[in-house]
């Protein structure tokens, strides 16, 4: 890395000027540096990126903003280097250099690096993961749970699971909003959502963890769960799994999901007239204990048209079509992905 920069303002000052207007090219390029200067490189590079973005979006594209955008692609570039070195050492400390590992999965570390672009997709409603494309998967909008064999076994769960859902969801302080606040980061409320307690949840499983409080709010949710279903799993990352609460009313805008390595299920656990689901060219009306299983690197959105809650219960699995090592070295890449800093 080359010497450390010196950032045109302060750190509070940088604050200051994104809590008025996240698009200041100056406050998130100072924002960055001192990200970099701290440390934490996944974070400056977040910070840098979004000034580039700032910048080559802004209708006036001055000099200055355009001077921060072309130091800011520097060392976006630089980080990347950063970046690659540390999870290519990662997997190859873990037994498994680039000759050792599957075709498609080095595309897939080359597609991450920007060293490779991804092959064109015919479909109307492509995949676009915002954080990791595994090529050779299949396109899907939904796909069948009767052939994933542990499907019937938790459908079988669903009239315990209701019940204590009823219970649960006359709790309004156990559930949180889905899209909460952060402070590492450049964020944005493109879609209304944040802090809006029209879509919320309670964890089951998070960052890979039980969520102790609300497995004792939901024993038979979480017993039926984690005893039929083999889960995603990557250790601090995953499972995850929880309640998806959305209130009368409510809309969840079209969106694109971080990984297409795997799926995400719905069991419906209480389900008002006037709810509907839609992933890529289909949608659907969620049946109470029926699984529905879905890419959600498709786009998709969902809504609450009717006067009652609608609550799900969200998990992921495994995309079926990946091999045992390729599981292995995607939970390596994973896990590398998330060490760095």
């Amino acid at each position: 890395m080359h010497d450390l920069p010196t950032p045109a303002m302060s750190e509070t000052e940088a604050e200051v000027r994104l809590a008025r207007n996240n698009a200041d090219v100056a406050a998130l390029g100072a924002k960055a540096d001192y990200r970099l200067i701290a440390g934490d490189h996944k974070a400056a590079a977040a910070y840098y990126s979004t000034a580039v973005g700032a910048a080559y979006a802004g209708a006036a594209r001055d000099s200055a903003s355009m001077s921060v955008a072309r130091r800011a692609e520097e060392m976006l570039g630089l980080l990347a280097e950063k970046f690659r070195d540390h999870v290519d050492g990662r997997i190859d400390r873990a037994g498994f250099p680039p000759q050792s590992r599957p075709s498609r999965f080095n595309q897939a570390v080359e597609i991450l690096f920007g060293q490779r672009s991804r092959p064109p997709s015919p479909e109307k409603y492509p995949q676009l993961p915002k954080l990791f494309y595994y090529p050779g998967l299949p396109s899907i909008e939904f796909t069948d749970p009767s052939a994933f064999a542990w499907a019937s076994a938790l459908e079988s769960c669903f009239p315990q699971m209701r019940d204590e859902a009823t219970q649960v969801l006359a709790d309004r302080q156990a559930f949180s909003p889905y899209v909460t606040r952060i402070t590492d980061r450049p964020q944005a409320d493109t879609h209304g959502l944040l802090e809006n307690s029209d879509w919320s949840s309670l964890y089951l499983w998070q960052q890979g963890k039980p969520v102790q409080e609300n497995v004792e709010r939901c024993p038979g949710i979480f017993k039926g769960l984690t005893e039929n279903v083999p889960l995603f799993d990557v250790a601090g990352r995953s499972p995850s799994a929880y309640l998806s609460l959305l209130r009368p009313g409510a809309h969840i805008p079209p969106h694109t999901g971080a990984l297409n390595c795997r799926y995400i299920c719905h069991l419906p656990l209480i389900v008002p007239s006037g709810c509907a689901f839609r992933v890529g060219s289909r949608t659907i009306e969620w049946q109470e204990g029926k699984l529905v299983i879905f890419d959600d690197t498709v786009e998709h959105e969902a809504w609450n048209r009717g006067s009652q809650n609608r609550l799900i219960l969200l998990f992921e699995v495994w995309a079926p079509d990946l091999s045992d090592i390729e599981i292995k070295l995607i939970r390596l890449l994973l896990e590398a992905v998330d060490s760095y800093r």
